[in-house]
């Protein structure tokens, strides 16, 4: 079956028209057509497509990750060298990105690096679990940044039964305790194992 373009008016295959989203009908233009009146559209208003692309992802933040997820998953080789290259390029804006967020976020910048470390030897001793930030931010905000033992101020976490006998690296295997009183457990840990 064949329809007349409204815009150039050839006669082409019901395959060269668009269908609308809402109605499922045909549209009056070919897509040749409506590609290049599209194209001159968002040409003449770049601003006003910039702002609306900006209020829909807002809008719809968990379609723009589920894409981007989809996309990277599909694409993984290319967008790795591409974020690798671009890295390369821009080593001074990188470094100034990091270095800024450092300065603002202190708490989650210890917070990842203690849960990092932790996942890396949970995974040489090959235990189980893997921790993130947010649940090493959730226990030191639970147990209020204080030691169990001595009840001093310390960001450090120790796991109750360590990791090298054993332990799971989970948050329920997880407690605030200050280096010194770290340092006299282990021993005591060992000690008490042989």
């Amino acid at each position: 079956m064949d329809k007349s373009c409204s815009k150039c008016s050839e006669v082409l295959p019901l395959t060269a028209f668009y269908k609308r989203a809402s109605t499922g009908a045909y549209r009056a233009a070919c897509k040749s057509c409506t590609n290049t009146s599209t194209a001159k559209w968002n040409a003449a208003n770049k601003e006003k497509k910039r702002k609306d692309q900006a209020v829909w992802s807002r809008a719809n933040k968990h379609k723009v990750r589920e894409y981007s997820r989809a996309y990277y998953s599909r694409n993984k080789a290319e967008e790795s060298a591409r974020c690798k290259r671009w890295r390369a390029e821009n080593a001074d804006k990188v470094r100034q990105i990091y270095t800024g967020w450092v300065r603002r976020c202190p708490d989650r910048y210890a917070a990842r690096n203690f849960a990092s470390s932790s996942n890396v030897r949970a995974k040489r001793y090959g235990c189980r679990g893997r921790l993130n930030t947010e649940q090493v931010l959730s226990l030191w905000a639970y147990y209020g940044n204080r030691c169990v033992d001595c009840g001093v101020y310390t960001r450090e976490l120790d796991h109750v039964k360590p990791l090298a006998v054993g332990g799971y690296n989970l948050p329920a295997n997880l407690q605030c305790v200050c280096r010194d009183c770290n340092l006299t457990r282990w021993s005591e840990y060992v000690s008490g194992c042989s």
